[in-house]
């Protein structure tokens, strides 16, 4: 009489590591699975660029924009 043993592959305790665009995507499709694996593999970089960058082509931008309306105040008050 023989046995036959059956195994069947051990369940990954790991969650799939996502690419930062297959997370964002989750982030609407599926938001309860979408920040699995960060507590083990944290990808902080990523929003910090993308922080650092809008900042950088803003910045200036909200910086000229201030001086602009700087400007036509003084002059509407001297025009007063």
């Amino acid at each position: 009489m023989s046995t036959v043993e059956t195994h069947e592959p051990p369940a990954s305790a790991a969650p799939a590591r996502l690419s930062p665009i297959a997370r964002a995507g989750r982030i609407f499709a599926r938001p309860a699975t979408a920040f699995e694996g960060l507590l083990e593999r944290g990808q902080a970089w990523i929003p910090l660029l993308f922080v650092t960058c809008f900042e950088l082509a803003l910045g200036s931008d909200l910086r000229q924009l201030v001086a602009v309306i700087t400007e036509l105040m003084r002059t509407a008050g001297s025009n007063r």
